[in-house]
């Protein structure tokens, strides 16, 4: 890593300018990209809308009412013996990782159930939810 002129440090061939440090003569300044950086990130935000909100709930509701009590159930069952049987470290992180195993599940499968809840979701909402 090098400093160059103007206070730009340079990192694998790209300038970069630290935020409020001089900049050496480039356009609109670090005000500028902030600005803008802000403003796409506000379009982003608001872009989100009232079914993937509503698919992002019924998949949550899935995960953690159908799948992860499964998963639950299964890890307990299992009744390895020996150098298979979990260690301390497994047994204590057991329910976050079902949770998390569980989140994967559903949002990486297309499943049903959680169309519907989606449908029923937005359907009782009346369209406020869509905006």
């Amino acid at each position: 890593m090098d400093t160059g002129a103007g206070g730009l440090v340079g990192v694998g061939g790209v300038g970069w300018s630290p935020p409020g440090g001089g900049g050496g003569g480039g356009g609109g300044g670090g005000g500028e990209d902030q600005r803008l950086f802000s403003a796409a990130l506000a379009r982003a935000e608001a872009g989100k809308s009232g079914e993937a909100e509503a698919r992002e709930a019924a998949e949550q509701l899935v995960a953690a009412s159908l799948v992860s009590p499964v998963l639950k159930s299964l890890r307990e069952s299992t009744g390895a013996a020996g150098p298979f049987a979990p260690g301390q470290g497994e047994r204590m992180f057991r329910e976050l990782q079902d949770a998390v195993l569980a989140q994967r599940l559903v949002k990486s499968a297309h499943w049903p159930l959680v169309d519907t809840l989606a449908q029923r979701v937005l359907q009782r909402g009346g369209g406020s939810a869509t905006r």
